[in-house]
């Protein structure tokens, strides 16, 4: 139990790890960096978790049916709401045995333990394509 609770830690803090390095690769200055860093961390932290009582989740599904006639519902929905880091890693404790963290939600537990993966690889992998791109006299 300990070693998933480990395992499962590991994967969120380094899918935050994952953001703020290619924040950092694509950034002009360590200052922008750093302000790029904290917008992203307080939008998946606040904005998009349950704790925020307006959510960028509902904000796009309101918009969606305001402005298309649109509403948003079913598995796919639920994916997206869990595309946070943090909603990832919430809805992932529930793969701990034992029943010690339990959460609400569809999303099956692969699908949280690979979004949080896809948070550790692809953004330094973008990153790092931008930073090799880019002009450095």
């Amino acid at each position: 139990m300990v070693a998933a609770f480990g395992g499962l830690t590991l994967l969120f803090a380094g899918s935050y790890v994952g953001v703020g390095v290619a924040v950092s690769a694509v950034s002009d200055s360590r200052s922008r960096a750093m302000t790029n860093t904290v917008v992203m961390y307080f939008v998946f932290t606040l904005f998009w978790s349950r704790i925020s009582p307006i959510t960028v989740p509902q904000v796009i599904a309101g918009a969606a049916d305001l402005l298309l006639g649109v509403q948003f519902s079913g598995g796919l929905w639920q994916v997206f709401t869990t595309l946070s880091p943090t909603e990832a890693y919430f809805r992932s404790l529930r793969l701990i045995p034992g029943g010690a963290f339990e959460t609400s939600g569809s999303v099956s537990g692969v699908t949280v333990v690979v979004v949080l993966l896809a948070w550790m690889v692809v953004p330094p992998a973008l990153g790092y394509l931008s930073f090799a791109r880019a002009d450095i006299d």
